[in-house]
């Protein structure tokens, strides 16, 4: 294929992941911590569109495509919480319960994603934050038809934990995006909102299946997408695979799952997450999922939740 090594200008989709959701959502955040109204006007009127496709059952079937997770519904219901807390706009959680509407038993039951990106486990979150700004039990019932389906699909043997892609070789991946971490996060999350003890168990399995494959003696979580000799050397450390995500999953899992394991798996990843700058600096792209962000946000997190300034120094010298 021919590249042109230019920017293809085109409208964004509705979803978090790649487009005017997460855009918004970023603007909102802003409004709310300057307290700059041109943010809030530009937010909303970017949701305009997606707020006139609810209106319209064929529109709505276009936020079902792409999958269940934060590339998806998820990710707009998750995007809609979020904002209307920022902003004060209650009809937007009235948007994310309609939505909400589209995520059916059958739907959910079609799911073979699984994670985070792009099945169930990613839905899971924004639906928990709209039943906890709504007390809506239809909401947390269909989160828990999605914590339900997880517990479905977990693997026969343990550790325990769930095939999401195909290229691992029939491995279940590590990692947020599309592994044990993002996955046992979720449950978490809704083990928080049931105090169900099935959703806590398959949590701690996920990551327990995570500790069983960790290489002790290169101290990373395999990417089983890669081969024997590609993961000597091509790993990665981001969001979406290797240690800052698994790191920023254990970071989100305190304090529910609160042992001696989950702080060794926090340092090991502000560890090699470091050293991994060090030797490559920012040579690669500034966006959260496969790139520097993603990192920076690691030690952000960590700085706040360990109660250490040192990580948010570093994070700052993380950028240019």
């Amino acid at each position: 294929m021919f590249k042109a090594n230019r920017y293809l200008l085109q409208p964004l989709d509705d979803s978090l992941f790649t487009g005017r959701s997460g855009v918004c959502l970023f603007l909102a955040a802003l409004a709310k911590v300057t307290g700059k109204s041109e943010y809030k006007d530009v937010a909303l009127a970017a949701l305009s569109s997606l707020q006139h496709s609810l209106k319209t059952v064929e529109a709505q079937k276009r936020f079902i495509q792409p999958g269940l997770g934060i590339i998806g519904i998820g990710g707009i219901i998750y995007s809609l919480v979020k904002i209307s807390h920022f902003l004060e706009e209650p009809k937007l959680l009235k948007n994310a319960q309609e939505l909400t509407k589209r995520l059916t038993p059958e739907v959910i039951a079609r799911d073979q994603n699984l994670d985070i990106v792009l099945g169930v486990g990613g839905a899971i979150p924004g639906l928990v934050s709209l039943y906890q700004e709504t007390k809506d039990k239809s909401v947390l019932n269909t989160a828990i038809l999605c914590g339900n389906h997880l517990l479905s699909k977990q693997t026969s043997t343990s550790p325990k934990a769930w095939k999401t892609l195909a290229e691992a070789k029939n491995n279940p991946m590590t990692g947020f995006s599309h592994g044990a971490s993002g996955i046992a996060l979720s449950l978490l999350r809704l083990y928080a909102a049931t105090l169900n003890p099935a959703y806590l168990e398959a949590a701690k399995e996920g990551i327990e299946y995570e500790s069983s494959v960790f290489d002790k003696s290169l101290k990373r979580w395999p990417d089983f997408r890669l081969t024997e000799k590609e993961n000597q050397f091509d790993i990665m450390y981001a969001w979406c695979n290797g240690s800052p995500g698994i790191g920023l999953a254990r970071l989100g899992s305190l304090p529910i799952i609160e042992t001696k394991e989950s702080y060794a798996d926090i340092e090991t990843a502000l560890d090699m997450t470091q050293k991994h700058e060090l030797f490559n600096g920012s040579s690669d792209v500034d966006y959260l999922c496969c790139g520097g962000l993603g990192r920076t946000e690691l030690f952000i997190l960590a700085s706040q939740k360990l109660d250490n300034q040192q990580w948010l120094i570093t994070a700052k010298k993380m950028q240019p």
